[in-house]
């Protein structure tokens, strides 16, 4: 891949490493005072940015060589919590969800935007929890899966040093 490609796609993910960065801290001020709406509008921002990085490092079968050669490049290892982009389609693909929930659910008991560890409600059925933020460890969940924003933004912050190195 030439030089200036590469370097276009670098550029990228520096922005959107950089779009992160200011959502976390959005979400993390929103933590502070207590504002549920701005901590899962800052949790979607910060989700479609990682959404965006892992599409440019792990693209589709047509674009897998860029893929790679980005990976090389900004050392990104196989296993990084980036490439996983399940929490960001959730979030992305609401309403698809919510018709999962209602063709599933056995109880209807709807438990969404709660900012909480996760034995805040006891008895609900954890496919009934939507959209879930620990606050203890910046976990979120939905529907019983588990994204670790801490990881991924860990992640982030070793990729955006790689790149601004590059």
């Amino acid at each position: 891949m030439e030089q200036f490609v590469i370097e276009v796609f670098v550029q990228e993910i520096i922005t959107q490493c950089e779009f992160a960065k200011i959502a976390m801290a959005d979400l993390r001020a929103a933590l502070r005072t207590h504002n549920t709406r701005r901590v899962f509008y800052s949790a979607h921002a910060f989700l479609v940015a990682v959404g965006n990085i892992s599409k440019i490092l792990w693209p589709g079968a047509q674009h897998k060589r860029r893929g790679d050669e980005l990976r090389r490049v900004l050392r990104v290892p196989v296993n990084s919590p980036i490439k996983a982009r399940d929490f960001r389609n959730f979030y992305e693909h609401y309403d698809e969800r919510l018709d999962k929930w209602v063709a599933s659910s056995k109880s209807k008991n709807l438990a969404d935007m709660n900012i909480m560890g996760p034995n805040g409600i006891v008895g609900l059925d954890p496919e009934d929890f939507m959209r879930n933020l620990d606050p203890t460890n910046l976990n979120l969940t939905f529907r019983g899966d588990t994204y670790d924003l801490l990881a991924a933004e860990g992640a982030l912050n070793s990729i955006l040093n790689e790149a601004n190195s590059f």
